[in-house]
């Protein structure tokens, strides 16, 4: 791109800036009356020398042949050079000395050139002090307000020229990146086609834990990671989806990635780092250009150990860039990935990015507490945030579990294809404090109590008794109605294998019926 000559000039520009920059701090503290006057004019042709080295580093840059501005980023910088040649003619006049009392007169004529070969050493950054007795700023205050404004004003015209620029490279990128086909993992992300069905928590239930992770994520504390974890069947997905929901909200949601064992790609790490790439270049897109010109690096970077991808997709990339706003990333079921080692090595490497200096960033992460995790997450002790699910009080949990079953039967009730078989008093509130205890303090069992009830092929009063009068069942299946007792049930062969596709007929046989639909 010509711009008023090529690189060459533009870097001459940049230096002129620099030299203004140098000469005006010689100044400060030798002019009182003026001293404001003059920091505000270094200031601002300091924020201008920088905006023109960002010029100059993209005329550098692999996309130089891409920046096509129109002819007004020519004609700013022109008059930006004239500007900045005009103030640098003004303050390198040499100021009139003041008039002697006493001494000859052939002495009088060494101030001036003192002060002239003084300014010389400021330009090259070193101090007017010993000239201060006859330094005079030679602009008035009102004229460099105005010199300020102007020098403003071609600052923001240069900005915006630049960023429509960089607009057309961006989606150059985009499609570069179509073409080189980044994968993500199917369903993985929030919001994802079909995320609408899964359940999240219903208002006024996990009240104080979600307060507890929104004073994480809008507080100071210096713990990057949120842990959240659990046994099978607690609530721990509904949980981050809620989280995720609501950061969506704020638009602080950076990526997302909920695991899900036997689902393909999401049951895996292989596309972790690059779902999580994905989602961060729609939430920040300056990082695209540092992406892009990885994947142009490295086409295969795709295919390298996790490491690779996440220095180059995601650490480096952000590490470019400066974000005013908090970010917030959102991990689920970690526990479900195939592979130990990948869960190990995925903690480690999400622990590096508390070290990012332009980017805030934290990760929320839910899993079971399995102690080859718990053993990760200590490796990065003190940088996270820790929280077991079945510590809560079994009350609170209690408290929940009956909202729950409330809003699910009264939907079934308004809902079923057999509704109208149904009193109006159905489900009383005896029955649901009985489900609510009989379920707690596993939320996919009362999940799992409304699914089978809600079948459209039975009667969902008669399901209803079938339960029950199967409490008894129910209750000697888990007879402490402890978490611990349901993850012992759940054996290691199942991080490898898909569990029972019903989790009643499989932990609580408490009925005969066939859970076709469950």
């Amino acid at each position: 791109m010509e711009v008023v000559g090529g690189v060459a000039s533009v870097i001459a520009i940049v230096d002129l800036a620099g030299k203004i920059a140098k000469i005006c701090a010689g100044y400060i503290g030798e002019v009182r009356e003026y001293e404001a006057e003059v920091k505000a004019l270094t200031d601002r042709v300091q924020c201008l020398q920088k905006v023109l080295q960002q010029l100059d580093d993209l005329l550098k840059g692999p996309h130089q042949g891409k920046l096509t501005s129109s002819k007004e980023l020519q004609n700013n910088l022109i008059t930006c050079k004239n500007e900045l040649q005009s103030l640098e003619s003004r303050i390198e006049k040499v100021p009139s000395a003041p008039t002697a009392t006493a001494g000859p007169s052939n002495n009088r004529p060494k101030k001036p050139r003192k002060f002239f070969d003084s300014l010389k050493k400021a330009v090259k950054g070193e101090t007017l002090s010993n000239v201060g007795r006859v330094l005079i700023w030679p602009i008035e205050k009102a004229d460099v307000n105005k010199i300020i404004s102007r020098l403003e004003g071609i600052e923001n015209a240069i900005q915006f020229a630049l960023q429509v620029d960089q607009t057309n490279v961006i989606l150059d990128v985009d499609v570069k990146i179509n073409l080189v086909n980044l994968p993500v993992a199917e369903g993985a992300s929030f919001n994802w086609y079909g995320d609408d069905h899964e359940p999240k928590c219903l208002p006024n239930t996990r009240e104080e834990l979600l307060k507890k992770i929104d004073d994480w994520v809008n507080g100071s504390s210096g713990k990057h990671i949120f842990w959240l974890s659990g046994a099978a069947g607690t609530g721990k997905s509904t949980i981050a989806r809620t989280v995720a929901e609501t950061y969506t909200k704020a638009n602080i949601l950076g990526a997302s990635f909920f695991f899900r064992r036997g689902a393909g790609d999401r049951s895996n790490a292989s596309r972790f780092f690059t779902t999580l790439a994905t989602n961060l270049m729609q939430h920040i897109p300056d990082i695209r250009l540092a992406i892009s010109k990885a994947i142009e690096k490295e086409p295969d970077i795709i295919r390298k150990i996790l490491k690779e991808q996440f220095d180059k997709l995601i650490f480096e990339p952000l590490s470019s860039t400066k974000h005013s706003e908090r970010i917030i990333l959102v991990i689920d079921a970690l526990d479900e990935c195939d592979d130990d080692r990948d869960v190990l090595t995925i903690v480690k490497l999400l622990g590096l990015l508390k070290s990012l200096n332009g980017v805030d960033i934290r990760i929320f992460i839910t899993s079971r507490r399995e102690v080859f995790i718990n053993a990760g997450f200590q490796k990065i002790s003190g940088d996270f945030q820790d929280l077991i699910l079945h510590d809560i009080e079994e009350q609170k949990i209690l408290h929940d579990i009956m909202i729950f079953l409330n809003h699910e039967l009264g939907r079934i009730k308004t809902d079923h294809v057999y509704c109208d078989t149904l009193p109006p008093d159905w489900p009383n509130q005896i029955t649901i404090e009985t489900l609510a205890k009989m379920a707690c303090p596993l939320f996919i069992v009362a999940s799992t109590i409304c699914r089978f009830i809600e079948d459209s092929e039975s009667l969902p009063g008669d399901l209803l008794m079938e339960i029950l009068e199967g409490r008894q069942k129910l209750i000697e299946a888990n007879p402490e109605k402890s978490l611990s007792l349901n993850a012992k049930r759940v054996p290691r062969y199942y991080r490898n294998n898909s569990p029972p596709s019903n989790p009643l007929a499989a932990e609580f046989p408490f009925t005969t019926y066939r859970h076709r639909r469950v």
